[in-house]
């Protein structure tokens, strides 16, 4: 038993320092965007993580799946309004923190 805790320890630790780690590797952005919700599939059609598709320019934001993000996972094709944190790891993949959304009407 003691060896299983200590083994989770220590896992939790290295987890916690890479997570704080890639959070002050990062820079930040607040950006507010309109477009479409879509989803996106792993190789067993499960959808994983939904993706914002802007409506000016066509451009695409991943969308986090924590906090506000992972109820967009229940608006698939929908038009959004989104406001939210981009973080840009050292390796420039963006992912978008929603902090808030609205439903659009066509």
């Amino acid at each position: 038993m003691n060896k299983k805790f200590a083994i989770t320890t220590i896992c939790l630790i290295m987890f916690s320092f890479l997570f704080t780690t890639t959070l002050f590797a990062t820079e930040a952005e607040v950006i507010t965007i309109t477009g479409i919700v879509v989803g996106l599939y792993d190789d067993a059609d499960k959808l994983v993580l939904v993706s914002i598709q802007d409506s000016d320019d066509g451009s695409f934001h991943d969308v986090s799946p924590q906090g506000k993000g992972k109820e967009l996972l229940n608006l698939i094709d929908k038009k959004v309004k989104v406001t939210g944190v981009v973080v840009k790891d050292e390796d420039g993949f963006e992912m978008l923190t929603v902090q808030s959304y609205t439903i659009l009407t066509d």
